[in-house]
C-alpha cells in the first residue's frame, strides 16, 4: 500500500494485486483490473461510520473462502452482523471470478 499524506490518499501497489486480490483470475482479467486501480481517500478507512444500513435493512455478506487479501476468519467475524451469510470458494473479487454465483445470490434475495 502506498500512502500519500499530502494528497490524503492510499493506493494498492499494482504488483500486489495479482497474487493477493486476483489470484483466481487469468491474466486477461488481471491486466484490465490492475489498470483500473486508483488511489482512494484515506478518510474511507479513517472516518468512523455514523450509521450503518445493516442495522435497519436486511443484509447479506459474501464470505470469500479463498481470499488472500482479507482473511476469511475476519470476514466471518464481520459477517456476524448480517442477516444472511453466503460463503463462496473465491478470492477477493467474486464478481470477477464467479459472476454467476454472485448473480444467483443477488437474485435469491
Amino acid at each position: 500500500m502506498d500512502i500519500d499524506l499530502e494528497a490524503g490518499t492510499s493506493a494498492l501497489r499494482p504488483e500486489f494485486a495479482p497474487g493477493t486480490y486476483l489470484q483466481d483470475r487469468p491474466d486477461d482479467v488481471i491486466s484490465p483490473a490492475v489498470e483500473r486501480l486508483v488511489p482512494q481517500t484515506i478518510s474511507v478507512s479513517a472516518t468512523p461510520a455514523k450509521t450503518a444500513a445493516w442495522q435497519a435493512i436486511p443484509s447479506t455478506y459474501l464470505v470469500c473462502a479463498d481470499d488472500l487479501g482479507t482473511p476469511p476468519a475476519l470476514q466471518q467475524r464481520q459477517a456476524e452482523r448480517a442477516d444472511r451469510v453466503v460463503e463462496l470458494p473465491s478470492g477477493h473479487h467474486p464478481f470477477l471470478s464467479m459472476p454467476g454465483a454472485v448473480a444467483d445470490v443477488v437474485l435469491s434475495l
